[in-house]
């Protein structure tokens, strides 16, 4: 899978108002699976970081927590995982805390 600069800036386009990460860390996060979910392999979009539909991803860091903001996370320990892993791990995080 080949992306081109275009396909990031309208992934970035479509979150203006977060400014979590920069282009090139959200391309370093999303190419470190080369567009499959770290969880289970299915297909994600560059285009499609924290939308809804096939292809949105998120991040996740090593412990399996949704990372949502920059803070001071490692690049190297954040992962892209599709929404249906990341309902997944949500849900079982709420279950332990019960």
């Amino acid at each position: 899978m080949v992306l081109s600069q275009k396909d990031f800036t309208n992934a970035r386009n479509n979150h203006k108002d977060l400014k979590l990460f920069s282009e090139d860390e959200l391309y370093q996060i999303f190419s470190r699976t080369k567009g499959v979910c770290h969880k289970c392999a299915n297909m994600i979009q560059l285009e499609q970081f924290m939308s809804d539909g096939n292809g949105a991803w998120f991040i996740i860091n090593s412990r399996n927590k949704p990372v949502y903001g920059k803070n001071e996370h490692n690049l190297h320990q954040l992962r892209p995982v599709c929404s249906k892993c990341l309902d997944e791990i949500t849900i079982e995080d709420a279950q332990v805390r019960w």
